[in-house]
């Protein structure tokens, strides 16, 4: 499309072809403000870049190709790359002629460019974020070293005020807030009780998925969550809860606070489970190392066997009687093999996890070694396929 424009800013002369880019007939545009019909944000720039010629005698074109924002007739905005040029002097009042194109669709391809290369930034990121929280979590066994710089590095991927890790107690009908962290004014302290009922953390412990709870009144939340009215109470407007889940198990809850209305999106969510799925594995692994630590200490005096499984307590350990039956299965057992360790005690080791064709070589090993002490098993580092519930 082609325009002259007058020193003021009005259109002079619109070509035909202008209703075509833009919708409008010459008619509808000549004695009007072009600036008018730009983007607020294009327009003020525009017009100083055109006052700066028109106040210039030596300055008869306005540089490179400049873009901007055009209102279409019918309300939407088409981008335009515009060269413009002085009127040469003559019979005609003195003018700005503006030869436009609608580059719309590549200015669309190249805002499209840019937003896929910011995700891929952005995902990026978050990937290298999620990497330095499984670096910190598989570095130690102890999970208060694990807490802060966990805290650290979910703050790199979520925008808080206030975060909370709340862990189960072996009851199932309390948690205990295990770490806390930001606004001190905010949320419960470290080691608070929370009840099971009317907390956000009895909810996705039934729900076993993450929940946001934002933009409600103080009175709808009293009615869901009771026990989230006190950090309603000190400004907190969004909230943002997490299951922590370790092998199947309910372990407790991440829980993000914010005083802004509507703080968290789905993605923060889907972050949120990213890492506490995390924290959740540390946990297990730290209820486990405790209380591989408290049979430490009960069997310290106790025989060889007791001695054995603190050696192995690692692994899947099975102890077997001298009729085959199991007295002894730890947690990574039935991690390992599916099976509970009430049901695993006092059935035989056959039933349980000897393929059936190696059923019988098994009994007759078994009483070998009861007979003579020896086995080519014992006492052996061996590979051996085993039955999965």
């Amino acid at each position: 499309m082609i325009a002259v424009l007058n020193y003021d800013g009005t259109f002079r002369y619109v070509s035909p072809s202008t209703r075509r880019v833009v919708g409008y007939s010459p008619e509808e545009l000549i004695g009007q403000s072009a600036f008018s019909f730009m983007h607020q944000d294009d327009a003020p720039k525009q017009l100083e870049v055109f006052n700066v010629v028109i106040s210039d005698p030596d300055l008869a074109i306005v540089g490179e190709p400049r873009s901007f924002r055009f209102r279409h007739r019918d309300g939407y905005w088409v981008v335009l790359e515009a060269v413009s040029t002085k009127l040469p002097e003559g019979p005609e009042p003195p003018g700005i002629v503006v030869n436009a194109r609608d580059v719309t669709e590549r200015a669309q391809a190249h805002e499209s460019m840019r937003e896929t290369a910011a995700l891929e930034r952005r995902f990026a990121h978050e990937n290298e974020v999620i990497a330095e929280i499984g670096r910190i979590i598989s570095s130690t066994l102890n999970i208060e070293e694990v807490y802060r710089p966990f805290t650290d590095q979910v703050r790199n991927l979520i925008d808080f005020d206030v975060l909370s890790i709340c862990i189960v107690e072996r009851d199932g009908r309390s948690g205990r807030i295990a770490h806390r962290a930001g606004n001190q004014f905010v949320g419960n302290a470290a080691g608070s009780l929370v009840p099971m009922e009317g907390s956000l953390t009895g909810e996705v412990a039934k729900l076993k998925h993450s929940i946001i709870v934002q933009g409600i009144s103080e009175q709808e939340l009293r009615d869901r969550f009771p026990f989230t009215v006190v950090s309603y109470q000190a400004e907190v407007r969004s909230w943002l809860c997490i299951p922590l889940i370790n092998g199947g198990d309910f372990v407790g809850s991440l829980l993000v606070l914010s005083s802004k209305q509507n703080a968290f999106t789905e993605h923060d969510a889907d972050l949120a489970q990213r890492v506490g799925n995390q924290i959740a594995g540390a946990i297990g692994s730290a209820r486990l190392y405790a209380d591989l630590k408290k049979a430490e200490a009960d069997l310290a005096a106790s025989n060889d066997r007791n001695q054995m499984i603190l050696e192995t307590a690692h692994d899947a350990f099975v102890g077997i009687d001298d009729n085959g039956q199991v007295v002894a299965w730890n947690s990574q057992a039935e991690k390992t093999f599916g099976w509970p360790a009430g049901e695993a005690v006092g059935r035989t080791l056959s039933e349980l996890i000897i393929p059936d064709r190696f059923a019988a070589w098994h009994l007759a090993g078994i009483k070998h070694f009861l007979a003579t002490g020896n086995g080519v098993l014992i006492n052996q580092h061996i590979e051996m396929v085993a039955k999965h519930r």
